[in-house]
This record gives structure tokens, sequence and C-alpha cells, in this order.
């Protein structure tokens, strides 16, 4: 019943975040020449976005709307696609990883109420091999040099701890 009020009038905004998600590619413009006043609060409002689209598919699920509660989960992950590209420095492959971890706890709350499908699952599978994880990353630690050494010593100290850590951080 609470979710469903989050989600109350979203339908016009959500059904644009969905067709932007499906776009090929997408850009966040961001003025550099600021330096360290950089404005990325675009990429907290897109995971903001990614959660109301979470609470949307397990509405959707929960009323028996299970095509549409794919398309939720759907446009989670083109969205999370979307913020890894651009230049956002480390910042974009760390809100693009909590929203993926967003999407996987949506994912696994909706398949609590019943199975998405085949069709529903296959489509969920191709959108997330579509999703580029490591040339952000990549692209990311040259631009930050420093910070790409720390995460290259910590990761070969601990690999699967480092990305729990990073991804409890509460980005």
């Amino acid at each position: 019943r609470d979710l469903r009020r989050v989600v109350e009038g979203t339908e016009g905004a959500l059904a644009l975040v969905r067709r932007a998600a499906l776009m090929p590619r997408c850009r966040f413009t961001v003025d550099r020449e600021t330096g360290a006043m950089a404005d990325y609060s675009q990429l907290q409002r897109l995971r903001t976005l990614n959660q109301i689209l979470a609470a949307a598919a397990f509405v959707a699920a929960a009323e028996g709307r299970s095509q549409e509660a794919v398309d939720n989960l759907d446009a989670m992950i083109g969205t999370a696609g979307h913020i890894g590209v651009g230049p956002t420095l480390l910042l974009g492959p760390i809100i693009q990883y909590r929203c993926l971890s967003d999407f996987e706890i949506s994912l696994r709350n909706l398949l609590s109420i019943g199975p998405l499908g085949e069709d529903g699952s296959a489509r969920l599978e191709r959108s997330l091999a579509a999703v580029d994880l490591y040339g952000p990353c990549e692209a990311a630690m040259k631009a930050e040099p420093a910070l790409g050494r720390w995460f290259g010593v910590e990761g070969r100290r601990k690999p699967g701890q480092f990305i729990c850590d990073l991804g409890s951080e509460g980005f």
C-alpha cells in the first residue's frame, strides 16, 4: 500500500524514463571547468528514479501486471548502463554499481511474488549482458590515477570483499 502511494502520479515520468533507458546512448553534461565544484547531482537523482522504478515494478507484479514489472526492471538496467558513460570520473561507475544492486534486490523481491515468464527473463538477461561495467570503470581509473592505483591494490588484496564494501557505502 505504501509503495502504491510512492508511484501514484508518476506514470508519465516513468514512461519517459523507460523510453530514455531504451535509447542506445545518453550523455549527462557536466561543467568540468568548475573542477571539484562540478555538479554531479543528476547521478543521485537517476538513482532515485531507479528506486521509484523498483517500487513501480513491485506494485505491477503484485497486481499481476508482469509485463509492466519487466518493463520497469529493464528500465532500471538501461538507466544503470547510461550512468556509467560520460565524464563522471569514478562517481559514475560507483552509482552505476549501486543502481545494478538496486535492480538485483528488486528482481529478488519480484521473484518472491512469482515468476517473470520466459520472455521477461530472457529480455532482462539480454539487457544485463549489454551493460558495460568495465569500460566506464577503466576510464575512471585512468582519469583518476591515484584512486586507480589504490583500487587496484585493494582489489587484488581482497577482491570479493572490496566490491561488497564499495556497494555498501550508501552512494
